[in-house]
């Protein structure tokens, strides 16, 4: 049974990828077969032309007594390297310049400079957890890096992270490395996904996480740098680099860092980590692999469907695989006046998934033809909805069911709230550790 041969496709630059993934797999010898990349774009005939000769080659090596390639090619894993780092200059400045050329050379960076991870930084890093630092909290894909305690601190210290954020990244990189969360499709994927932290007790006013008037932008220490730190720790730990295996076409600003809190004391409802399950005060991460990010904004009105129907009508709008798979997640953060307004409508946070769940929906006609590009067929996906029909006239939910939305209060108060849509894996919580 150890002989039997066995095959695969794999795209042309997408070598690297599929060879983790067969070894992760535990078919590090597998045959492949080699199809020139992009596939999209091309008429019907080209993809049928690659296929035909695709199939002929996997034929051949599941039927011939020949050799043939039993792994894919090696290659050098770009942040690996045996030397010693050693930085001298004639200034602070000098030396930082050096350091981050260096970190930069082997890709243990974002891009963005950053703090030297000088033992005693590190340590002090170490301090603000009680955990061993050899203490394993998960394992980061691609290349399942074990995430000790003391490689969360390093890539903390990098950042410019505190010591009092650091039970905020250890509970961040075990809601990511849980099955759920699934981590291993979201970070090989050619879409830009990023993970979305958000943070709900008093650990997030502790580590003075923004929660209010900009929430997902610039100028708080702690929302910049416990997102970028999640980020680091992808690239050093999970060896995680662009063009290498992370095969993202465009990207999202969102991979750099995005993390806020829930403004809990604007929320007219319970918390998110509440309806999660947890007690009232508890403090938790919750970490959802977002995909892309819409605003919606009301110029006036008071009732309900003022409010939701202009962010259903963006997410409606969207025109991508996520908008058609009923297993994807959308997070709604309402500011504080849209959450108060539909509360005071009568609008618990079920009523709003439900409206969403509701006027989330697509024509029959739109929704048969994204069905073309996917890569999932009609029929796959119907067993997802109920009542699918493909009677003109008809439509077909975006969600699976309401319990597919999360709602959340953030920001100031104004007119604009925004939706974050997710596609492959859940929305996971952990408890920050003490």
């Amino acid at each position: 049974m150890e002989n039997i041969p066995t095959a695969s496709v794999v795209c042309s630059g997408f070598e690297t990828v599929a060879k983790n993934e067969c070894r992760r797999l535990g078919m590090p010898e597998i045959g492949w077969v080699l199809v020139e990349y992009p596939i999209a774009g091309l008429e019907p005939t080209d993809i049928e032309n690659k296929a035909r000769l695709a199939y002929s080659t996997i034929v051949d090596i599941l039927t011939k007594d020949r050799d043939y390639p039993k792994a894919l090619p090696q290659s050098d894993s770009p942040g690996k390297t045996k030397q010693t780092i050693r930085l001298t200059g004639d200034s602070v400045n000098e030396i930082l310049e050096k350091l981050n050329a260096s970190f930069n050379k082997f890709r243990w960076s974002d891009g963005l400079p950053l703090v030297p991870p000088t033992v005693e930084a590190v340590n002090e890093m170490l301090s603000g957890v009680s955990l061993r630092p050899d203490h394993v909290v998960g394992l980061l894909y691609p290349n399942q890096g074990k995430a000790t305690v003391e490689k969360i601190a390093i890539n903390g210290v990098m950042a410019g992270c505190k010591p009092d954020y650091m039970p905020i990244l250890v509970a961040a990189i075990k809601a990511i490395t849980t099955r759920e969360y699934n981590q291993e499709t979201n970070l090989l994927s050619t879409g830009g996904f990023f993970p979305v932290v958000v943070v709900n007790g008093p650990i997030a006013k502790k580590a003075g996480i923004n929660a209010a008037r900009n929430v997902f932008g610039p100028g708080w220490r702690a929302n910049a740098t416990i997102g970028r730190a999640v980020r680091l720790m992808i690239i050093n730990i999970g060896e995680s680099w662009p063009d290498y295996n992370d095969m993202s076409v465009m990207g999202h600003p969102g991979k750099y860092t995005c993390c806020i809190a829930e403004n809990e004391e604007s929320s007219p409802w319970p918390s998110l980590s509440e309806e999660l399950g947890y007690p009232k005060g508890a403090s938790t991460v919750t970490v959802m692999p977002g995909l892309f990010m819409g605003y919606s904004g009301t110029s006036g009105g008071s009732n309900p469907e003022d409010v939701l129907q202009p962010l259903c009508d963006q997410l409606c709008s969207t025109n991508s695989t996520s908008s058609i798979v009923p297993w994807a997640q959308t997070l709604a953060v309402l500011n504080p006046i849209h959450a108060k307004m539909l509360h005071k409508a009568g609008f618990s946070k079920q009523d709003v998934k439900q409206y969403i769940f509701e006027n989330t929906r697509h024509s029959i006609e739109k929704y048969l033809r994204m069905v073309k590009v996917a890569v999932y067929s009609p029929g796959e996906l119907a067993k997802f909805h109920k009542n699918f029909s493909t009677w003109p006239g008809s439509t077909v939910p975006m969600h699976g069911s309401p319990d597919r939305i999360r709602v959340i209060v953030a920001g100031a108060e104004g007119t604009q709230s925004v939706f974050i849509r997710g596609f492959h894996g859940d929305m996971v919580s952990c408890e920050v550790p003490t």
